[in-house]
């Protein structure tokens, strides 16, 4: 039969951009189920789109973060579906997840920070939830952060971080690769959604991302080596920045 039978529930969606986004409400007075000449009123509609993030993670170390918001922001809830191949997380204090052990003193996550993890095997993390506002208004600590980056395109790094560049001194990805703004350098390019970085100010600095920027991306020539292997990524690296003029003969 059409129309609603008496006592049956009451589904509410909202439709955006073509898209319908299953609703939650909160009742004011009446009942919350259909009834004949009944009367009810809604005082909140709530509709939120689920968004689904897929992280690459590589064997050995990387730095991840994300912009989901999930469910449960436990560590080990978010970690859960690869966590047999997860041998640590670190976050940018030293605490750790340490599956092996049944370590947890990460606890949860906080959105706009990123986090190493040192995998067993490569794995792809998988997180679901609502989007994390990309403008968040994030607290940088003068010294070392790990950070995460919210936009959901790339951007160049250089055009990301600006809003901070008179405090910060350098930036670096999880290969080592950096943004050194004493030098005018950036071998980074983009700055790439799943990714974390490490950053390292002069000052406290409160911080968002302007992802309206998102169309400027960055080019960065490939760091080849010619001499020597590639090293492996154990977690650590340093940067040693040579002048141009401590060259006798410029290498070519």
């Amino acid at each position: 039969t059409n129309g609603f039978q008496a006592g049956e529930g009451i589904t509410w969606a909202v439709y955006y951009n073509g898209e319908e986004i299953s609703a939650s409400v909160e009742w004011s007075f009446g009942d919350t189920s259909y009834s004949c000449n009944g009367l009810s009123g809604v005082d909140v509609i709530a509709a939120t789109s689920i968004y689904t993030q897929e992280i690459s993670l590589a064997q050995g170390w990387s730095i991840w973060s994300t912009y989901i918001s999930p469910d449960d922001y436990d560590m080990n809830a978010v970690i859960s579906g690869i966590v047999d191949d997860v041998i640590i997380v670190k976050s940018e204090t030293g605490q750790v997840t340490w599956p092996a052990f049944g370590l947890n003193n990460i606890g949860d996550i906080f959105d706009g920070e990123g986090y190493q993890i040192k995998m067993d095997a490569a794995n792809t993390l998988t997180l679901e939830g609502a989007l994390v506002p990309s403008d968040l208004e994030l607290e940088f600590d003068a010294g070392w952060n790990i950070i995460g980056y919210l936009c959901l395109d790339p951007m160049d790094a250089e055009v990301a971080m600006a809003p901070i560049s008179g405090d910060g001194i350098i930036m670096k990805d999880q290969n080592g690769l950096v943004l050194w703004w004493a030098f005018g350098l950036n071998n980074i390019g983009n700055m790439n959604p799943g990714q974390g970085y490490q950053l390292k100010m002069e000052n406290d600095a409160t911080f968002s991302y302007d992802c309206s920027e998102g169309s400027r991306l960055g080019y960065a020539s490939p760091v080849r080596t010619v001499h020597f292997d590639k090293a492996d990524n154990t977690g650590s690296n340093m940067v040693v920045g040579l002048p141009s003029y401590a060259w006798n003969y410029t290498p070519s």
